[in-house]
């Protein structure tokens, strides 16, 4: 078997300040379930800023929902539609803690990749093919039909941990992205396989 991958990313900025920052990324449709996201973080005390790039149909819904519901520790920003060159460059520019992923059907996420491929720390749930790259090694696996409530103090335990913990995480994810998504070491590979043996 052959995986896909993404390139290698540096991250041209530290940590700069004890805010904290949630990405997600994905279209504003049903099985996506942004929705969900404002469910976990409502739960959550600490001070967090949440970005979400993407847009759709149900993008009014959640911006309303997460006005409505999320405290004033929670401030959150719907980016929309963002081209991808723009979004890998707000990685290489900021720091983020955690992505955020709850989609109810996914195959090898890609945004994920993406993620770990800078050493951030990933959610997924356990369906199709997000349990080969959300592992205790990248972050947090959680149950397709999760308790947000649970989730959240999951997110809040590990955003509150000291910073050598969560540095390890990230390097972790790192590691995890070079041994199986990097794109140089598997196209190489599948190409050696299939065209020069």
């Amino acid at each position: 078997m052959f995986r896909l991958g993404v390139n290698e990313q540096t991250v041209s900025s530290q940590k700069k300040s004890d805010g904290l920052v949630i990405v997600s990324c994905s279209s504003f449709i049903p099985l996506k379930r942004v929705n969900l996201i404002v469910d976990i973080l409502k739960s959550i005390q600490t001070k967090v800023k949440w970005i979400h790039f993407g847009d759709g149909p149900l993008m009014n819904e959640v911006k309303q929902k997460a006005v409505k519901e999320l405290g004033e520790n929670i401030i959150s920003e719907f980016k929309g539609y963002v081209r991808h060159d723009d979004v890998i460059r707000f990685y290489k520019e900021n720091y983020v803690d955690l992505f955020v992923n709850v989609s109810e059907l996914e195959g090898i996420p890609v945004s994920i990749m993406e993620a770990i491929s800078f050493g951030i720390p990933v959610t997924g749930c356990n369906i199709c093919g997000v349990p080969e790259i959300v592992t205790s090694q990248t972050g947090f696996l959680w149950d397709v039909n999760f308790k947000p409530k649970e989730a959240a103090k999951q997110i809040e335990s590990y955003l509150t941990v000291e910073e050598s913990k969560k540095e390890e995480l990230r390097s972790s994810a790192k590691n995890f992205w070079n041994e199986n998504f990097n794109a140089d070491k598997n196209y190489k590979a599948f190409i050696k396989d299939r065209f020069l043996n």
